[in-house]
Parts: structure tokens; sequence; C-alpha cells
């Protein structure tokens, strides 16, 4: 399940899908899935707030296996992984995080993030430094 249709969410969707996967994406915004979505995306669109268990519930929280927050909000995307991990027991799931200290902090609740911020700087580095100081960089990725 991908909560959020936009340039992320939509490839991340389409990906998966045509590798055989069966997903599920949620957005708010019917447009979303027109602007962003092949026609032809073999998936499940729910239209609604993700932050509403009913729609969660609508999209099948209960039977899946990964549930992936991507939408612009972190305070939204975090809460959406907060009720997808404890309330209906999801395996997996991951949150889209923008704010580095925000991403930690949650990280230490146990709460599985992706923070772009640190992952576009650590990319930045390594296309400015030409490579040059690898092992400092892959240590700094562990640590965040």
């Amino acid at each position: 399940m991908i909560v959020g249709c936009g340039r992320v969410g939509s490839t991340v969707a389409m990906t998966l899908a045509r590798e055989g996967h069966q997903v599920t994406i949620v957005d708010h915004e019917a447009r979303s899935f027109q602007r962003r979505l092949d026609p032809e995306f073999p998936g499940t669109k729910i239209l609604g707030n993700a932050m509403d268990e009913d729609v969660l519930i609508r999209a099948g929280v209960e039977q899946a296996d990964v549930l992936v927050t991507l939408t612009n909000g972190d305070n939204r995307n975090i809460m959406i992984a907060q009720v997808a991990r404890e309330k209906f027991r999801v395996p997996l799931v991951l949150a889209r995080i923008v704010d580095s200290l925000r991403a930690a902090a949650f990280r230490e609740l146990g709460i599985e993030t992706v923070d772009q911020t640190s992952i576009m700087t650590n990319h930045m580095r390594r296309a400015i430094l030409g490579g040059a100081n690898d092992e400092a960089l892959a240590e700094a990725s562990v640590r965040e």
C-alpha cells in the first residue's frame, strides 16, 4: 500500500505493479491519479484521506504486507505510519520525512524513515567530491 500519488508515490506504485506486485495507492485528490498514474495502472486506486482509518481499511491496510507513506507532509506521514504499525500491525512501514531532525526522532521511536534531505545531501557530496571519502560517507549514512 502506498499513500500519496505524487511524483515519488506514483513512480514507486508503477514500478512495483510492473514487477507483478499487488499495489494499492491512496490519495485525497482524484486528479493525482489522472495526472501521475499510467492509465493502464493495474493496481487499486483509493480516493480519500489516509489519516482516516476507514479509508485505510477500505484500501486494505489490514491485509497489507507493506505500507509506504509518501505525502508532502512529515506530520501526516508519521501519523499514518504510526497508525499502520501500531493499530493495524502492518509488518513493514516506511515514512518519507523531509526534516532530518524529525527523521532521527521517529527512528528512535522505532518507525523506519526515509530521510530525503540526508539522502540528497550525501548524493550531492559524493558527486561534488567524485567519490572521495566513500568510507566516511558510508559511515555517516549508517548513523543517519
